[in-house]
């Protein structure tokens, strides 16, 4: 997430009530990198790592856990590109264009 920027974490952590997991979602995508996540989380985490289960949805489903849909909100410095994942040579030559200096 090279575009992601204090006030989007910022944003992220606005919409936390008494959850214990605040995720992000673009269309159809969690952002599990730009999520806020409570310490009250970890006894959890320590649980489903011991039980071999890795991922996101174990842990959300066990804690209280928001969905934050991006879309149709306003938002700060363009949550939808800022939580644009680079992990192929396609995604970095796009991230690359949106950084030129016109």
């Amino acid at each position: 997430m090279p575009f992601l920027t204090p006030e989007i974490v910022a944003h992220v952590c606005r919409t936390t009530g008494r959850e214990d997991i605040v995720i992000p979602r673009v269309g159809r995508y969690w952002e599990p990198l730009c999520a806020m996540y409570s310490k009250r989380c970890l006894p959890v985490v320590r649980e489903l790592l011991m039980r071999g289960e890795r991922g996101l949805m174990p842990l959300a489903r066990r804690c209280r856990s928001k969905v934050i849909a991006i879309q149709g909100r306003p938002r700060p410095q363009r949550l939808e590109q800022a939580l644009r994942d680079v992990d192929t040579p396609t995604d970095l030559a796009r991230a690359k264009r949106l950084t030129e200096v016109r």
